[in-house]
């Protein structure tokens, strides 16, 4: 039986005694406006009391929002929001003041009973012995000065909701059970669900597993609805207004379900407000009404945000200029720049559009395929992103605006790092600029990074040491997936493949490459990337390939090379991907608000928010990257930066805690990186091509010749159109 263990273990930074676990999301969606022409959401963050360190719950009662939150003087109070969106700060019972500072338990949930009652979910850690630790969860039911405890039994308790005087949790995989008041257990739902809600005589919730939102009958537990939503993601969660209208919000935005209870209607897009910036995790947002939502967020670089949303119908009219930005796969990063320019230049509407998702129902060559009939016809969005793409192709076609005016005083005035902007400059001028950047990294034994000049060398190596692996056991696809971008060889300076290089590759990739059936179950590339390294940190590998988009992955493959004991890390022959690659149209109608954008996506403001933990890549902003090569004093009340390990083979977990990089070596880490200065590129339908036509020669059925020559062929006709 195949393993499937993922451990995640986290540790906070936060000076305080909650515990916050988030999800990154990936999903996207395409840019759905509301029916309504003329009308949209505006908006508006609303100003937080600056006492305020940390939110606990946020709920809506007596026409307001109520927030509990922890003051700077680590005490709890109670805030009303007002009509003028200033807050009124109010006592809380002191029974509940008392276990909010109780250090020694952790409160995970808050509900709202009526100014003197309350419900609470409590973890509590007991010392079992000297070598382990209980966690006891516990409801607390607090009445005036009247606290009740009701223990429950062994499980991983979650999501309170309190409806009519009951109590509903999630115990993890069990489903959701149902509580009285005095801790009797009067129903268990066997449903699968991440997040719920419950509503009258009905319990509400998301089936991730499913892709669906499910609708259960409160009494008998039986399904009453089950709604499609192939985007839902992980992030999202539910919301009911005063007239018991569902909402999913999330990423996507704010989307309805319709009084069929079949189809949803967008209502909030993501794509334009704070829901679909990667950086913001949504914890609560409360309806109240059709045309009034409020969203509590956890910024990882600004902490809580509340954000209001109110519908106006003027909304498209006050815009002096509208953008269309085109994106082939969502990305936070051109979402993010865009949501910085929009904060200081509102009256300019931002249309997105991704090309390619999994839920849209066409493939990415038929997204590029459209693109580019729409661009070549001279029309076409104002910005694209240029990820996935074939820049070269649009350049030589005159398709992409020369934007040198804004990149060359950045240049000169040392703004931006010389060594990943020069090799796009062509003539004087460049079409086309990376706002971040992925570093080409080996990490592996001495002996063989001494000797390495790329793949020839390492197939060489592999040839005369049969008996041990190069690779963790990764299929001949997936290593054409991992190396071909760092191949540059392949392609001739038209872009076109070159045959014999193309040959060598794959004869590389043949010897290097193993079919060998693994005990573990790979699922995501950052499952394949933590088994590599794990493979190395216990010299059951030689050498890993690391494309580093995460500061996690740096202490991820530092402490691998710090357990195996006899291996090192290079830059992979000063490669770097260029990450969130940004052009205009030169169709462009309007060219300075587009310039303006680009500007915005380079700036301090926008390249320092930390991606680093959610794919970002690496910043091109000098200020901003030379900041990482100062160590700087330590906060003592801010202990350790978060830290996420995923063990994918339960046999060679990697040791974080004592084979960490330090700041000394993190420092060396960026000095390393600055160096890199060759771009990969990147055509992932070239690349799917040679993965295709290439299945036959990997399994013996075609030679060498034949397989090229078919491969030639479909990329010719590619490149051609």
């Amino acid at each position: 039986m195949k393993k499937n263990l993922k451990v995640i273990l986290i540790a906070t930074v936060l000076a305080t005694n909650s515990i916050f676990v988030t999800a990154c999301s990936n999903s996207n969606d395409k840019n759905i406006e509301s029916n309504n022409e003329k009308g949209g959401f505006l908006e508006t963050d609303i100003s937080l009391p600056e006492e305020i360190v940390h939110i606990q719950s946020m709920f809506y009662t007596n026409n307001n929002i109520n927030l509990i939150a922890r003051t700077k003087e680590n005490n709890y109070k109670k805030f009303v929001m007002q009509e003028d969106n200033t807050f009124l700060q109010e006592d809380l019972p002191k029974s509940l003041n008392d276990i909010l500072n109780d250090d020694n338990q952790i409160i995970t949930d808050v509900a709202y009973i009526d100014e003197d009652s309350y419900i609470l979910l409590s973890s509590v850690y007991e010392n079992a012995d000297e070598a382990s630790m209980n966690i006891k969860t516990i409801i607390k039911i607090i009445q005036g000065e009247n606290v009740k405890d009701i223990s429950l039994q062994e499980g991983n308790y979650s999501n309170l909701v309190v409806n009519n005087n009951e109590i509903f949790l999630i115990n993890g995989e069990k489903g959701i059970e149902r509580y009285d008041l005095e801790g009797n257990l009067l129903k268990s739902y066997n449903n699968e669900t991440f997040t719920y809600t419950v509503v009258n005589n009905e319990i509400i919730t998301l089936n991730l597993k499913e892709k669906s939102l499910v609708i259960y009958d409160l009494e008998t537990g039986e399904e009453k609805n089950n709604i499609s939503k192939p985007n839902l993601d992980y992030s999202d969660i539910l919301s009911v207004d005063s007239n018991n209208n569902i909402y999913i919000c999330g990423k996507n935005g704010v989307e309805k379900v319709l009084k069929d209870r079949a189809t949803f209607e967008k209502v909030v897009d993501g794509n334009s407000t704070s829901l679909g910036i990667p950086t913001n995790f949504v914890s609560n947002i409360i309806s109240i009404d059709e045309k009034q939502f409020l969203g509590l967020f956890f910024n990882s670089s600004e902490g809580n945000k509340l954000i209001k949303y109110q519908y106006d119908e003027n909304y498209n009219k006050n815009f002096k200029a509208s953008l269309n930005v085109y994106m082939l796969q969502d990305n936070p990063f051109i979402k993010q720049a865009i949501f910085n320019y929009k904060k200081s230049n509102p009256d300019v509407a931002i249309n997105i559009q991704v090309g390619y998702d999994e839920h849209n129902g066409i493939t990415k060559e038929d997204a590029i395929k459209n693109l580019n009939t729409e661009i070549l016809s001279g029309k076409g969005p104002d910005i694209i992103v240029l990820d996935g793409l074939n820049a070269d192709n649009y350049i030589e076609k005159g398709a992409l605006l020369d934007i040198s005016d804004v990149i060359t005083p950045l240049i000169d005035s040392g703004e931006i790092l010389e060594n990943i902007v020069n090799p796009f400059i062509e003539d004087g001028k460049i079409y086309t600029i990376p706002t971040r950047f992925s570093p080409s990294t080996i990490w592996g034994t001495n002996e063989i990074l001494k000797n390495y000049t790329g793949l020839d060398s390492l197939a060489k190596w592999q040839q005369e040491n049969k008996e041990k692996m190069v690779f963790y056991p990764t299929k001949p696809e997936e290593l054409i997936k991992e190396t071909f971008k760092i191949n540059t060889q392949i392609l001739n300076d038209d872009g076109s493949l070159n045959e014999n290089e193309l040959k060598k590759y794959l004869e590389n990739i043949k010897i290097l490459s193993s079919d060998k059936e693994l005990d573990v179950v790979i699922e995501t590339e950052l499952d394949k990337n933590i088994a590599g390294l794990e493979y190395l940190a216990y010299k059951d590998a030689e050498l890993q390939f690391q494309n580093m988009t995460t500061i996690t992955e740096l202490d991820h493959s530092y402490a691998s090379i710090k357990m195996n004991g006899d291996a090192t890390y290079m830059v992979n022959n000063g490669y770097f991907t260029p990450l969130n690659m940004i052009g205009i149209n030169s169709k462009c109608e309007n060219v300075d608000i587009a310039k303006d954008i680009i500007k915005t996506a380079l700036n301090e403001e926008t390249q320092k928010i930390d991606f680093l933990l959610s794919e970002g890549g690496f910043t091109v902003n000098k200020k901003v990257f030379d900041s990482f090569k100062v160590i700087e004093e330590k906060d003592e009340n801010m202990a350790t930066k978060l830290i996420i390990m995923v063990s994918v083979d339960p046999n060679r977990m990697i040791d974080l805690s004592t084979n960490r990089p330090t700041d000394e070596d993190k420092v060396k880490f960026y000095e390393t990186i600055e160096k890199v200065s060759k771009p990969t590129k990147e055509d992932s339908v070239l690349m799917n091509f040679i993965i295709e036509e290439s299945k036959g020669y990997f399994k013996g059925e075609k030679d060498i010749e034949q397989t090229t020559k078919a491969i030639l062929q479909k990329a010719n006709t590619y490149l051609a159109e």
